[in-house]
């Protein structure tokens, strides 16, 4: 998988570099597909919060496109609330194509008798 990062207001560190590939990497045993993922880490500047990090993905996968995004007050904090909503969406999406698979099976199998 092809992995982009970019950074607004914040310096990439190697080993912030690090963690975010090892995320995103195992995002590929929910679906072998995905083909490229776009990671956006920022640091905003709020008034009455402090510091806040913004992390984002998009990944791209054949026919569909899933994006998660996540507030904290810790950019390592907002990676990991990133990555688990990504999960859930392809594992929804895997349901779904399995289910598909599962009536089309049902369908032949009925005309068949």
């Amino acid at each position: 998988m092809n992995i982009t990062l970019k950074c607004t207001n914040l310096d990439l560190t190697p080993a912030l570099k690090q963690y975010v590939e090892e995320k995103v990497s195992a995002l590929v045993r929910h679906n072998g597909e995905l083909a490229i993922a776009r990671v956006e880490l920022e640091r905003l500047k709020r008034h009455h919060s402090g510091l806040v990090f913004r992390a984002e993905i998009t990944v791209d996968a054949p026919g569909v496109n899933f994006r998660a995004e996540s507030l904290s007050s810790d950019m390592y904090a907002a990676i990991d609330l990133m990555v688990p909503k990504l999960v859930v969406q392809l594992e929804k999406s895997k349901d779904k194509r399995t289910a598909k698979a599962r009536i089309t099976r049902r369908k032949l199998k009925g005309d068949e008798i």
